[in-house]
């Protein structure tokens, strides 16, 4: 065995037997792992989400349609040219807020069905839960990159 490997090996029995022996790293442990796992749900629903989309845009990308193909360059060449943070930071507390808004707008605007309008009226910023909020901001991140992918 490579010397590199038997101190990957022992490190990782170190760490184990802590976490096991102590009741802090235990604790520790016990957060990370429920957040490990909020993680990889995050990251599933986020780049099916991006497959789905980024194939849809990188085929406007290659539509003959000008009017697709200008919409589709526009979004991939803007998105890809901000940084990932940025985006998610922006949709989180911006682009969330305003999609609220919106919504309560269209609700306002249908008020004449009656009840069947009221879940539109009654949304708030406060109900638009925050992993959605990194669900979404990711698959708009994502999709333009995949949609590259697609249309090479």
């Amino acid at each position: 065995l490579p010397y590199w490997l038997l101190v990957a090996l022992l490190l990782g029995v170190l760490i184990v037997w802590r976490t096991l022996t102590n009741e802090s790293y235990a604790v520790i442990f016990s957060a990370v792992s429920r957040g490990l796992g909020v993680t990889i749900y995050v990251t599933l629903v986020a780049y099916a989400g991006a497959l789905v989309v980024g194939l849809f845009i990188g085929i406007a990308r290659v539509s003959k349609n000008r009017i697709l193909y200008e919409a589709a360059t526009f979004y991939v060449e803007i998105i890809r040219g901000a940084p990932m943070l940025v985006l998610l930071l922006y949709i989180a507390f911006v682009g969330a807020p305003a999609l609220v808004y919106a919504v309560n707008w269209l609700g306002e605007q249908l008020s004449f069905l009656g009840p069947a309008a009221r879940p539109l009226l009654e949304f708030r910023v406060r109900d638009f839960d925050f992993t959605t909020r990194a669900i979404l901001a990711l698959i708009i991140g994502y999709s333009a990159f995949l949609s590259e992918i697609f249309r090479a």
